[in-house]
């Protein structure tokens, strides 16, 4: 869920944490030797984790080079 929530235009904060959140559900349904389901969806989130983490660091990016060019314009 935060991975879709993490998407670049909502909150590109989400990302670090559905990567962190992602990585613990693999471990868990890893450990319950197929007990426990959701290994797919734990995956994806971990994924789209990475991707919005890419997206935040972007973001970040331009903020400081829109802040950068504003002050030299200035």
């Amino acid at each position: 869920m935060l991975g879709i929530v993490g998407l670049p235009f909502l909150c590109p904060v989400c990302g670090p944490f559905a990567y962190y959140y992602g990585q613990k559900a693999e471990q868990t349904a890893d450990a319950a030797q197929g007990t426990l389901g959701g290994r797919g969806m734990a995956t994806a989130g971990k994924i789209l984790g990475i991707v919005d983490s890419v997206f935040l660091v972007l973001w970040i990016l331009y903020i400081i080079l829109v802040v950068v060019l504003a002050v030299g314009q200035s």
